[in-house]
């Protein structure tokens, strides 16, 4: 409630606030972004490696890279190479990591804004 007192009274430093976020924001999207190919590109080892009847990637790897935001990677090459797609724990935790992953981005972006402003102000 004060932040947004500060911010109504003071709107010179709410750009600011907003560059920051933004700032933020753009560093989080090309994380996520980097995990998501790695988890794309872990799905097409994997298949290969089905294929070829070899030593697989770990399922747990796999819900780990989803869990730290490569979950629509996974999902994306899940259907793009036909692999995982009948394992019910896939089918349905993978979707469920998406918006876990969304949910995560979201508080990540908003509570690192309010915990800079909470540093630059006190």
């Amino acid at each position: 409630m004060i932040m947004n007192q500060f911010i109504l009274n003071r709107g010179g430093n709410a750009l600011a606030f907003n560059g920051l976020n933004n700032r933020l924001g753009l560093i989080l999207a090309i994380v996520f972004f980097l995990i998501n190919i790695y988890g794309y590109f872990v799905i097409y080892y994997d298949k290969k490696k089905a294929i070829h009847h070899q030593w697989r990637v770990a399922e747990r790897k796999l819900f780990i890279i989803a869990l730290l935001g490569g979950a629509t990677g996974i999902f994306l090459g899940m259907k793009a190479f036909r692999h995982k797609t009948k394992h019910l724990l896939f089918t349905h935790g993978i979707p469920l990591f998406i918006i876990l992953n969304i949910v995560i981005y979201y508080l990540l972006v908003i509570n690192a804004a309010n915990f800079s402003i909470f540093l630059f102000f006190n």
